[in-house]
């Protein structure tokens, strides 16, 4: 095990070595802060039927400056809130409906004590979830096939919850009748598959983003907007303002910004 970080602390050595020897969660799990950096996403299971999912690494505590996380330092000796406390740190052990979705999803709700820096992208586990319900909701005993269907699987849930209200904004804000407008029928008629071969995915995907684009304009100019929009979750922050505008909600363009995943 190696990683380009340096530490003044370096203990991933002593996790491991608990990780390797351990024969039940309770072996490994109190030493998990132990593994020094980067932090990683360990899912386990046990030979006596447990599941887990649980962070492994030092999260630091991070102070808020104008609604987005400052610098940090990674000197673990620095004071007993220097990282967030073990008993603290978000886990998933054992959950009721009997499986663990992690697909870069946020592991905090916003409402999470501490700050998790991290760009978090939900339509992935929506999706899983979607699927692996649909086959235990048919008593289906998923096998590999399946997985490797799962893997394949190029279904845009959130481009089938948000386009339908995009389209319905488009009607009511036009003067004219677009009915008969090629692009909007083909949008409409959309399977919300991205086949390599489907032009209206490639019609979705360009509004989605010139969409974005055009909305943080009203904030920053063209060049920042687009470096901004690549690095946000543009995703998420679309599907925001698309719900805020079809509600007719008023828009705080910092407050959509920072809730895209960009920060906790």
């Amino acid at each position: 095990f190696r990683n380009p970080m340096y530490t003044s602390n370096f203990t991933s050595i002593d996790f491991y070595f608990k990780l390797n020897h351990a024969r039940a969660s309770a072996d490994f799990l109190p030493y998990t802060q132990l593994h020094s950096t980067p932090n990683y996403n360990l899912h386990w299971s046990t030979t006596t039927n447990e599941i887990g999912w649980t962070p492994i690494g030092r999260f630091p505590v991070k102070p808020y400056h104008n609604g987005f996380c400052k610098g940090y330092s990674n000197n673990y000796n620095k004071g007993d809130k220097q990282y967030i406390p073990l008993a603290d740190i978000p886990k998933l052990i054992n959950p009721r409906k009997g499986f663990i979705i992690s697909a870069n999803n946020k592991f905090a709700s916003f409402n999470y004590t501490y700050q998790l820096h991290g760009h978090h992208n939900h339509v992935r586990a929506y999706r899983l979830r979607q699927l692996i319900t649909s086959h235990i909701n048919n008593n289906h005993r998923i096998t590999i096939n399946d997985t490797v269907e799962m893997l394949n699987d190029v279904h845009d849930s959130l481009a089938e919850a948000t386009l339908p209200k995009l389209l319905h904004i488009l009607e009511r804000n036009m003067k004219q009748s677009i009915n008969n407008d090629v692009y909007y029928n083909m949008l409409k008629t959309w399977d919300y598959n991205f086949n390599s071969n489907s032009t209206a995915a490639t019609l979705y995907s360009v509004l989605e983003k010139e969409i974005g684009v055009n909305l943080v304009m009203k904030k920053l100019n063209e060049h920042s907007a687009k470096g901004i929009i690549n690095y946000l979750h543009y995703w998420n922050f679309i599907s925001g303002m698309i719900d805020k505008i079809y509600n007719g909600e008023r828009i705080n363009m910092k407050e959509c910004i920072h809730q895209s995943g960009n920060t906790n």
